[in-house]
């Protein structure tokens, strides 16, 4: 039997070279996220339509939603506060370097030994 330049494969379609099916593997390998009480009964609460639901359970809906959106933006103000020091050290960092460069830059070494005399 000879082969030429010819690639053979004998894989299934669609599959992940270097990747093997577990026995036991579901559709994704990560493990599900598990979801809090309150979570999965808005959830099941937002396939209703809003007339066949009482004002406690929109009252719970939008109480939940109101949550995340508050915990979304406190979030985001910490990203921000965070995102501004590292700005901030970067900048420092920058300006320190270009004061070392010129430090030693043929220029000013000329400028020092000028201005320092041997005895």
């Amino acid at each position: 039997m000879q082969y030429g330049n010819e690639l053979y494969h004998y894989g299934r379609l669609g599959m992940k070279w270097g990747r093997r099916k577990s026995s036991g593997a579901t559709s994704s390998n990560t493990p599900k996220k598990e979801r809090s009480e309150d979570y999965k009964a808005v959830r099941k609460l937002k396939k209703k339509s809003i007339y066949e639901m009482s004002n406690k359970e929109i009252e719970t809906i939008t109480k939940r939603l109101q949550l995340e959106k508050q915990y979304k933006d406190l979030k985001k103000e910490q990203i921000k506060k965070g995102k501004n020091i590292v700005t901030g050290v970067i900048k420092v960092g920058k300006t320190a370097n270009e004061a070392y460069k010129l430090y030693n830059s043929p220029l000013v070494e000329a400028i020092r030994t000028k201005m320092i005399k041997p005895v």
